[in-house]
């Protein structure tokens, strides 16, 4: 899967443990079921159209390990939609007409599908400027809920208050569809479970994260930086105490870069985009850098081919830390998987 860009994230199933997911800007969808150390591609088995390996979206019933949806896409063909297998991959319907762009600006960042804390059959998805879409039967059928025109990248449902649902959304001009379009931004707020919104500013992180211990502290990613709000996303402060300073301009594998945030059960990890990994404790203002001691590139008795060429943790794009184990990550970057056992 390191054949074409961003490997997008690593989605583990909370009842197979054993059982991943991951998914990629133009190379598809993937599944291990042996925690990692072996992949097997599950695209084969979706539509012959094209722009169907864009992958923007990926998520596992919390109750069925079998049960996985997609949200595929490409900017330069007509929408396709939301894909619903109930075998692991090996078969897929069709049930959401919608665009998203798998391979579109931004799509290393947030989470476009969201399932709701205490009610799993309901699902939200932020497609790609045909608005937002809920579901409540599991993902068989889904509901238009408006908020047309925006570029959504990152939609998050508050654990502590379900009724409340965040939305990120970043300026786009480009060509969609034999079209030059525009899309809108900003940061948006629901309170009643996204049939609703407000916009809470103009500008807008591209991801974020609650915090694990206190659930009104956020923390957001804004032109690839930490920022913590501290009274829901009204307001914003930097949170940049033990980062590397800020660049005027920096590059896709820049250190002070951030694409990525991600939580354990007492702390924030993000990472820049050369993979030098910062640990915040929940309640903390200063980021620790973690001191990497190893690192292997060698995979089933054969280096990894862009070892030489630099690569690890090139664009890093998401990390997870695995629930059931805390020291247990993964992250993915322009190339390939990671992980660490030792934190």
């Amino acid at each position: 899967m390191g054949g074409g860009g961003y490997i997008q994230n690593v989605v583990i199933s909370p009842t197979n443990p054993k059982r991943l997911y991951t998914y990629v800007d133009v190379g598809g969808v993937f599944r291990s079921d042996d925690g990692g150390k072996r992949w097997q591609m599950l695209h084969g088995n979706l539509p012959a159209q094209a722009g169907i390996y864009e992958v923007r979206g990926l998520l596992v019933d919390p109750r069925d390990d079998k049960r996985v949806l997609i949200a595929a896409g490409s900017q330069w063909n007509a929408p396709l939609g939301i894909y619903l297998s109930t075998d692991a991959g090996k078969s897929w319907k069709k049930t959401l007409t919608a665009r998203f762009m798998g391979n579109g600006d931004e799509r290393w960042t947030g989470f476009i599908l969201a399932r709701h804390p205490q009610k799993p059959n309901t699902i939200l998805a932020a497609s790609e400027g045909d608005g937002v879409f809920r579901s409540t039967d599991n993902g068989n059928t889904w509901q238009s809920l408006g908020q047309i025109g925006l570029h959504s990248t990152d939609i998050r449902f508050d654990r502590a208050n379900p009724n409340r649902v965040w939305m990120c959304a970043q300026p786009f001009k480009g060509w969609v569809d034999g079209r030059d379009i525009t899309l809108n931004s900003g940061f948006f707020r629901s309170t009643d479970g996204g049939t609703t919104w407000k916009k809470v500013s103009e500008t807008s992180p591209t991801e974020i994260l609650q915090d694990p211990k206190k659930t009104a502290i956020l923390y957001g990613l804004f032109n690839a930086r930490p920022h913590i709000s501290r009274d829901g996303g009204d307001s914003w402060q930097p949170l940049e105490n033990g980062l590397p300073p800020r660049e005027a301009a920096h590059s896709n594998t820049s250190e002070a870069r951030f694409n990525a945030l991600a939580a354990g059960p007492d702390f924030i990890l993000t990472a820049s985009a050369r993979g030098t990994f910062y640990r915040l404790k929940s309640g903390e203002s200063a980021w620790q850098k973690i001191e990497r001691q190893g690192l292997e590139e060698i995979y089933e008795g054969e280096e990894w081919f862009r070892h030489k060429g630099g690569g690890y943790g090139w664009a890093l794009a998401s990390i997870t830390v695995h629930p059931k184990n805390p020291n247990h990550w993964f992250f993915t970057d322009w190339f390939a998987i990671y992980q660490s056992f030792d934190a």
